[in-house]
């Protein structure tokens, strides 16, 4: 039976028949005819609640004797292009022209990609491709088009809400005005002051409730002019315009006050004066910082602490040694070796000059190339004194988060040299 559903025309598959080319049911045929094949198709119109069919015929004749057929005079290239019609598209690299003709069926084969109905189908899957092509290009344009729209309620939203964040602002800004119109009706009888420094007349900031109608204005002003700050001190204000909401501390009331053409003038002597205080406040920290050096490293340093003679670079039995080391500990981690080896620095006859040595080169010299001050700021251990026998002994010695550990010492000569040997021994020996 034919499908019955409206607005859809189908083959009826058992209307397809052999009608040519075989023996029919109950009959012998006298000679053979060429083969034909009988399609039925069937169209469907709706008429209201009737179905009326009506029922077409269309004969497709195929005659083997017509189509084309594979020729060994045929090219590689064609033979390729007739075996990828045929999908066999893998591997064809591999075949010469006549594994070619073997793969395909041999000489005298349908030539299928010269049938002019498989060009027709080909071209119509060329078709559906460049349709294919044509959607997917209307699909990124709608889906650009959804993202621009997107975007532009996005920046609707954003300016909708600057605006009312505007009219927020506004409307404090409207109430705070309105409330200092209110604290000036109270207040207004003090503002008798006439000044150049503002248009309205001014009242004594100390004699005025603050804001917020607790303590005094004069503990939370600041001056509209400087800040509130006078070379970084806090400057109480004089003068105050409720109405305005300004207040002005001395320095600047003095400034304001002169006529134009003074004011210039004033002006700059002010910050000449401010330069000046900045620079002997400079001045007053870097004698304090040098004070803080001169406590650590001794003062005055000798030309003969910071450049070590040759004659000092050599060890003496009778001398006092200068020694450092730089590396990790045994944490378990960087080494399992114990502490960092100790380097010979100088030899100093006296204890002073090699416990200056050894300040010198712990804070100035220090491996990280950091200043005393910035060394400073570290957790600094330091060890004087030692057995009575021992004379002269001090070690200085910092470990920063994540870093090495940077020691110098003072130590009898002799001391470090028994030292050198009992580390030799133990660094050598059996893991």
């Amino acid at each position: 039976m034919a499908d019955e559903r409206d607005g859809h025309t189908s083959v009826n598959s058992g209307l397809l028949k052999r009608v040519a080319g075989g023996p029919s049911s109950g009959s012998t045929p006298s000679k053979r005819k060429k083969p034909q094949l009988e399609i039925a198709v069937t169209k469907k119109r709706s008429v209201g609640k009737s179905v009326a069919v009506q029922t077409e015929s269309v004969q497709l004749i195929l005659d083997p004797t017509t189509l084309p057929r594979l020729t060994a005079s045929m090219t590689v290239a064609a033979l390729k292009k007739e075996a990828t019609g045929r999908g066999l598209s893998k591997g064809l690299s591999k075949y010469n022209k006549q594994g070619l003709l073997d793969l395909l069926g041999g000489e005298g084969s349908i030539h299928l990609t010269a049938v002019p109905e498989f060009k027709y189908l080909e071209s119509v899957r060329n078709l559906m491709q460049d349709e294919k092509g044509h959607w997917a290009q209307k699909a990124r344009q709608k889906a650009e088009a959804r993202e621009q729209e997107k975007a532009k309620k996005s920046q609707e939203e954003a300016k909708k809400r600057c605006e009312e964040e505007k009219a927020r602002s506004l409307k404090v800004e409207e109430e705070q005005r309105q409330a200092r119109l209110a604290q000036f009706a109270q207040v207004e009888p003090l503002h008798f002051h006439t000044t150049l420094a503002h248009r309205c007349k001014l009242a004594k900031t100390a004699s005025l409730p603050s804001p917020g109608g607790a303590g005094r204005r004069v503990d939370v002003a600041c001056c509209n002019v400087c800040g509130g700050d006078y070379l970084d001190v806090p400057t109480p204000c004089t003068w105050t315009c409720v109405k305005c909401d300004f207040d002005i501390c001395p320095k600047c009331y003095e400034i304001e006050s002169l006529p134009a053409h003074k004011r210039q003038e004033a002006i700059l002597a002010r910050r000449r004066q401010e330069e000046d205080e900045l620079q002997r406040e400079q001045k007053r920290h870097e004698e304090e910082r040098q004070r803080e050096l001169d406590l650590i490293v001794g003062n005055p340093v000798p030309s003969r602490v910071k450049q070590v003679p040759p004659k000092f670079k050599r060890r003496s039995k009778s001398g006092f040694t200068v020694w450092s080391s730089f590396g990790y500990g045994n944490d378990g981690w960087h080494s399992y070796a114990g502490p960092p080896p100790k380097e010979f620095d100088s030899c100093f006859p006296s204890i002073k000059e090699a416990h200056a040595r050894a300040r010198y080169l712990f804070y100035v010299k220090n491996p990280w190339g950091l200043g005393v001050e910035e060394l400073i700021r570290e957790e600094i251990f330091e060890e004087a004194g030692g057995p009575r026998s021992v004379r002269g002994v001090l070690k200085l010695s910092v470990e920063p988060p994540d870093s090495e550990i940077w020691t110098v010492g003072v130590v009898p000569d002799s001391n470090f040299c028994l030292e050198n040997e009992e580390a030799d021994d133990s660094d050598f020996g059996v893991w």
